[in-house]
């Protein structure tokens, strides 16, 4: 997906949250603030389908640290930094090393609350640093590479209470790395402090 596609489609899912929270029930009012703060771990499981990830790699497998500030019932604003490491998996003549991507992205998620489940619709955005390591030949030199990317990652899921300070999260997304696209899951505890 070329940076213009990547351009057009962030302007979309951003006018798409913001046209949910103004048709929400409710929307800002400012008697809904609970000024709330969460921190979560989770699991996330990512496939590569971006071409520079897909050639070379197996589905990765790996951790998010998540914090959450709830600004109404409504909307939330999340800080998350994940580290994925993605086995190898390269084609005849090629030796590739397992890489890894480590993202660090703030954004805001949409929910709507239904008792004890709270479904939600979320846009993150920051940057990640992905390593990688390919050798041409048994004999070649090793050629490591690590760059620094915009990312942007929409997710729809769902978060259901475990008890007063506690939920279950999961979520599906797309992690948008130019060249590096993936999908996945992730699942998650978050707690309120």
């Amino acid at each position: 997906m070329n940076l213009q596609k990547q351009t057009l489609l962030f302007s979309l899912l951003k006018k798409f949250l913001i046209a949910l929270l103004c048709l929400s029930p409710g929307g800002l009012r400012a008697e809904e603030v609970q000024q709330r703060i969460f921190i979560g771990l989770a699991g996330d499981v990512l496939t590569p389908i971006g071409v520079s990830l897909n050639e070379f790699y197996n589905t990765g497998f790996g951790v998010s640290v998540t914090g959450q500030y709830e600004l109404t019932r409504h909307l939330v604003s999340t800080l998350t930094a994940s580290y994925v490491s993605f086995p190898a998996n390269a084609p005849d003549g090629i030796t590739v090393e397992d890489g890894s991507v480590i993202p660090v992205v703030a954004g805001l998620k949409f929910c709507l609350p239904t008792g004890n489940v709270r479904f939600f619709a979320a846009l993150d955005a920051g940057v990640a640093s992905l390593n990688r390591s390919v050798r041409s030949s048994p004999d070649g030199p090793t050629v490591s590479s690590s760059t620094t990317e915009f990312v942007w990652q929409p997710h729809l899921g769902f978060e259901s209470k475990l008890g007063n300070n506690s939920s279950v999260e999961i979520s599906s997304r797309y992690v948008g790395i130019q060249g590096n696209e993936t999908i996945g899951i992730r699942i998650g505890i978050l707690f309120g402090i």
